[in-house]
């Protein structure tokens, strides 16, 4: 066994092995950004995104991710997650300008752990860290391994309101990377509608009939995801999207340390959702890609550098989560 893939094994035994048991609360849209658990879950998610030309490789992608509330008091909430994902490419693209071979196998492996101090409705403030990999060869050395902290302030607004003040860091963030990156948004909730409002991000969930739901967010310069959803034959939704949003790892004894290797791409996406057993709901789409890339630089809003680039095509894929 690959001691990368042991040390993955080892965080996911972790989470599951802690004490759950908690009612599932409302998903929070700034939940993504801030790396606070609002509720159990596991996910499990799978893309393979066939070769739509000669010169493009098949691409298989698993991920797992793990987030659960390990202790909760009326003041006190600590949680802890675990992320262990892997793009496995069939052949290796080129970027011609450079002659770089890409690596086949690109591994992303994270564990984290959050506190939130509840100081009474809708005020409180917590931290978040986590540590982990994101390279073809995981912590091959201190160059390959990624740190983010995050640490938040809640103050009610309102009846049912809040703001919100963050001061983030991360040094695999597609944009302002390894720069603390300080924050501010309004947290708007209504029985239609929740928001987040503010910089540097926008979450919106948006509920105009009890079977009609959208969703958008933007973060950052280029990563945008939106949705909207509509359950016609209770219980399964159908759902059509758009995102653009990238990946990034720290491809190990590259010349620059500061560079990172970045897949870019936009995708429509066609699923439908629906529960399998129990809390267990499977999700299956296909979605066309195109404007997809491959390039390594210091930043993920680069045009005019080398890049590899893949032709449009479909991807397929299936997630089966539990939330509780």
């Amino acid at each position: 066994m690959k001691p990368i893939v042991l040390i993955a094994l080892i965080g996911l035994v972790i989470c599951f092995c802690v004490r759950p048991g908690f009612s599932a609360e409302m998903r929070d849209p700034l939940s993504n950004y801030l790396l606070f658990a609002s509720s159990n879950s596991v996910d499990y998610q799978m893309t393979e995104t066939p070769a739509s030309h000669s010169s493009d490789p098949n691409i298989l992608e698993n991920r797992v991710r793990g987030n659960f509330v390990v202790s909760k008091t009326p003041t006190d909430t600590w949680s802890v997650r675990q992320t262990v994902g892997e793009v496995d490419l069939s052949r290796a693209p080129v970027i011609a300008q450079t002659g770089l071979s890409l690596p086949q196998s690109l591994w992303d492996v994270e564990t984290g752990g959050a506190y939130q101090h509840h100081l009474g409705d809708r005020h409180d403030w917590g931290l978040s860290t986590s540590i982990g990999s994101a390279s073809d060869e995981p912590f091959h050395s201190i160059h390959e391994t990624i740190f983010r902290g995050t640490g938040t302030y809640h103050m009610p607004s309102g009846q049912q309101n809040a703001w919100l003040f963050f001061l983030s860091y991360s040094n695999n963030r597609h944009f302002a990377n390894n720069i603390p990156l300080p924050g501010v948004a309004y947290d708007l909730r209504t029985p239609k509608l929740d928001a987040a409002l503010g910089l540097p991000f926008l979450a919106v969930n948006y509920r105009p009939t009890p079977d009609l739901t959208g969703r958008f967010s933007i973060f950052g310069p280029d990563n945008v995801s939106a949705e909207w959803a509509y359950v016609f034959w209770k219980p399964v939704q159908a759902y059509a999207g758009f995102d653009w949003g990238q990946q990034e790892w720290l491809r190990a004894n590259r010349d620059d340390n500061s560079n990172r290797l970045f897949d870019d791409q936009k995708k429509w996406a066609l699923g439908l959702r629906f529960p399998v057993v129990d809390a267990i709901r499977l999700d299956l789409s296909a979605n066309y890609e195109f404007d997809r890339r491959f390039y390594e630089d210091t930043h993920a809003v680069s045009r005019d550098v080398a890049e590899a680039n893949l032709n449009p095509g479909w991807a397929f894929q299936a997630r089966l989560s539990r939330r509780w």
